[in-house]
């Protein structure tokens, strides 16, 4: 049926593993597939639990998520059930992330992935640091450093003529 549920009570496997639920959403991003009601319910009531969880271990799954084919599914339901006021950084962040259910724009690395992000957390939050941001999730600098250049460049590409290959050699 599409409907991605839990094997059992959703309440038990959520409190074995809080993980699960951003595996669901995870799975929404990557398949195509709905949450089925009680298993989004069962979400929206144990969010809390993925504050017990490493933050590694949720950005992996966030990440993918991000990554995903279809990753406005996963976030809607992120927004829906409010789990995504339980990642780091993000309980501020409903409006970057209705805005970012928006973009079309297809994603193919970490770098990538986490710059459109940032790209949508800068437009709706004015005191929005993405190094400090991307550090809360405990992200490689070779990935923080890439998004900043992302980042940067996006924001001199407007001051920069669009045929100027020095900038966008220099850029990367």
């Amino acid at each position: 049926n599409k409907q991605i549920e839990t094997v059992g009570e959703a309440s038990e496997r959520f409190n074995e593993d809080a993980l699960r639920m951003m595996r669901a959403v995870r799975f929404q991003s990557q398949l195509g597939f709905d949450l089925e009601y009680e298993t989004q319910v069962a979400v929206q009531k144990y969010a809390p639990l993925l504050k017990k969880i490493a933050v590694e271990r949720i950005q992996i799954e966030f990440e993918k998520l991000l990554l995903g084919k279809w990753r406005s599914n996963g976030i809607d339901t992120m927004i829906q059930t409010n789990l995504y006021e339980y990642c780091p950084g993000l309980s501020e962040a409903e409006g970057a992330l209705k805005d970012l259910l928006s973009s079309s724009r297809k994603v193919s690395n970490d770098i990538e992935a986490w710059s459109l992000l940032c790209y949508y957390m800068e437009k709706n939050l004015s005191s929005f640091n993405s190094r400090l941001f991307l550090r809360q999730w405990k992200l490689s600098n070779r990935v923080i450093d890439g998004v900043e250049t992302v980042l940067n460049g996006v924001k001199n590409r407007k001051e920069t003529p669009e045929d100027d290959a020095w900038y966008l050699f220099n850029l990367g």
